[in-house]
């Protein structure tokens, strides 16, 4: 499988995740600055055979949390619907998991309640990226590197380690901090 978005002039896909929905294969992937959105966003490459792929949309960052930019985003299919959990991206210790449900592929509705994760441990830096998801025994098992530490904290145990949560499948997630429902 070979792609690149030429639409910011730079031949581009960074963060792909790639979901099978009716028939075709939906690719996701963070998109730098482009004339449309002056932060990064997450274009949308839709395929039949995953060699020829068509650039078919862009979901730009439209709530106040992703006001500079949103990008690498883990896609999942669940009941038949396309869910996306992204990062805000520019806000530093601040940036966030948030999330998007389509039931096409193209168009998302976000989370109303975004961002549905923002760790406020004192062993992290405080900021959430790079989420990853998948089915794991019955439950949603979201992945994350939470040790990462910038800014002139002072290192701890959890320096560069990835974290996980679990949750139930198909219903409304309970975690700290965490605001996210994945339908029945």
């Amino acid at each position: 499988m070979l792609f690149t978005n030429p639409i910011s002039g730079q031949n581009f896909a960074k963060d792909p995740a790639v979901v099978r929905l009716n028939g075709q294969y939906f690719l996701y992937h963070s998109l730098p600055p482009t004339p449309k959105c002056k932060g990064w966003s997450i274009g949308i490459a839709c395929s039949k055979d995953l060699e020829r792929w068509e650039i078919v949309s862009q979901l730009l960052p439209t709530q106040p949390w992703e006001e500079n930019g949103i990008c690498a985003a883990g896609a999942i299919l669940l009941d038949g619907k396309v869910h996306l959990f992204y990062q805000t991206y520019g806000n530093g210790m601040l940036d966030a998991i948030c999330h998007a449900v389509s039931p096409d592929g193209i168009h998302f509705e976000k989370n109303p309640e975004n961002p549905v994760f923002r760790p406020e441990a004192t062993w992290c830096c405080g900021r959430a990226i790079d989420a990853d998801v998948c089915l794991f025994e019955g439950k949603l098992l979201l992945t994350l590197p939470l040790g990462i530490m910038r800014w002139g904290f002072k290192k701890s145990a959890a320096h560069g380690q990835i974290h996980t949560a679990l949750f139930p499948a198909g219903i409304f997630i309970h975690w700290p901090h965490s605001r996210c429902c994945i339908p029945r």
